[in-house]
């Protein structure tokens, strides 16, 4: 494991589908009235949220991940953790962003607003 991890190939991968995934949480979230930061750096980042109740909105998000993707996140108190595997695929991060913002975006439309 350590000769793939210090392959350049391997950092230049960890630095474009981090570039990747956080631009694409941005472009399609960053307007979103929950949305609040993307924290982090590499493929250990964190996308931040404000709203009522924020745990209660994690624990929504992270169970609609995991029954209608088969995708397991860390959604907790006021963040949605990102720790992929340094050998993601551009396709399997699409994936990710795409199931995570349709989760996000349902589940905040059916959130109290006060």
């Amino acid at each position: 494991m350590q000769k793939i991890v210090h392959r350049p190939e391997t950092l230049a991968n960890v630095s474009a589908i981090s570039a990747h995934m956080t631009g694409r949480l941005q472009a399609e979230l960053g307007d979103h009235p929950f949305f609040f930061d993307l924290r982090g750096r590499g493929l250990a980042f964190a996308l931040e949220y404000r709203c009522r109740d924020r745990p209660a909105f994690g624990a929504a998000i992270q169970q609609a991940m995991e029954d209608r993707f088969d995708i397991v996140i860390s959604a907790k108190w006021h963040r949605i953790s990102f720790t992929p595997p340094f050998t993601i695929t551009r396709a399997e991060a699409d994936q990710t962003i795409d199931a995570l913002v349709a989760v996000f975006k349902d589940t905040a439309d059916r959130w109290p607003s006060h």
